[in-house]
């Protein structure tokens, strides 16, 4: 897990206003209109660099004119949202383009950013098509297998998750120390090829973010 997270900032934008709100995990977008987007993206936005990983081998770090899937498959975000209730959080991610079966969309947990190490969790989620089952996913530094965070379920041209709190226990964002933080990325996964590439978005650092400041310390 070489990847970051972002979903706290989310969390704390939009309770004061939606967090008694009730969101059904049905892929319609009839709960999430009058939810404010909490961080969005032109058509224009483009990462300075992209990474690319090749099964067996290590990533490298590209320029973005050298990608083969940029704005294709769901990999450029449009915008995102979310609400949290006292059980849960939801969170909902458009796209610009219509989502492949190759897409995942990752929210990666960093304490202290230290060069060449590796977070301890991160989040997945993984949109669902034909017979493949949409899944929400939380891999941990030192299990080998994953576990169920949640239920999504998605669309054409976004996704919508509803992902446990206890996901995000007081007790995980003590092991992270004082400074955690959290990005989002899109990764496209080429099967005939067996290589990924992965797209950065956005980092927030939680100490900036008025109310976990008491979880954090």
């Amino acid at each position: 897990m070489k990847r970051p997270w972002f979903i706290f900032a989310f969390i704390i934008i939009a309770i004061s206003i939606y967090g008694e709100n009730i969101i059904t995990i049905d892929n319609s977008y009839d709960d999430w209109e009058a939810v404010p987007a909490v961080a969005s993206f032109t058509s224009i936005f483009v990462p300075p660099s992209f990474t690319r990983e090749n099964l067996g081998n290590d990533f490298e770090i590209l320029s973005l004119k050298d990608s083969r899937f940029w704005q294709q498959g769901g990999t450029q975000i449009n915008e995102v949202k979310a609400v949290t209730n006292d059980e849960n959080v939801y969170l909902f991610i458009s796209t610009q383009s219509a989502i492949s079966a190759n897409l995942s969309c990752f929210l990666y947990l960093r304490g202290e950013r230290r060069r060449g190490e590796e977070n301890p969790f991160t989040l997945e989620l993984i949109p669902g098509h034909s017979l493949n089952e949409s899944e929400v996913i939380l891999w941990q530094r030192d299990r080998m297998l994953p576990e169920r965070a949640g239920k999504l379920s998605s669309g054409s041209f976004f996704l919508e998750a509803r992902i446990n709190k206890q996901v995000f226990s007081p007790e995980m964002i003590r092991e992270l120390g004082s400074n955690p933080s959290v990005d989002l990325t899109t990764c496209y996964f080429d099967k005939q090829n067996s290589l990924y590439e992965e797209f950065f978005f956005t980092t927030i650092y939680l100490k900036d973010i008025p109310l976990f400041a008491e979880i954090i310390h």
